[in-house]
């Protein structure tokens, strides 16, 4: 006796399956792939007001944990943010 899942509808109805979850993974990767060109579109590299802002910021927040702060380790935690190091 044939069923319908090892006939020929059935090889149709896996096709369709399979074919519906490519689609649902690509959309799913596509979502995934422009999340992260978006993030990377955000990654630039700050003007100098922004650096500046930046490292005012980031004396108050050092301060505030008891550290003293200079300009040479303001620089660096800034290069190490933005990937430049020396």
């Amino acid at each position: 006796m044939c069923t319908i899942a090892s006939g020929s509808l059935g090889g149709k109805w896996k096709d369709k399956e399979a074919a519906q979850e490519n689609m649902y993974f690509n959309k799913e990767e596509e979502k995934v792939l422009k999340n992260l060109a978006d993030k990377l579109s955000r990654h630039h590299t700050p003007t100098p007001e922004q650096l500046e802002a930046q490292a005012s910021e980031l004396d108050g927040i050092l301060k505030k944990h008891g550290v003293d702060t200079n300009d040479s380790l303001k620089d660096d935690i800034l290069a190490f943010k933005y990937g430049k190091h020396d």
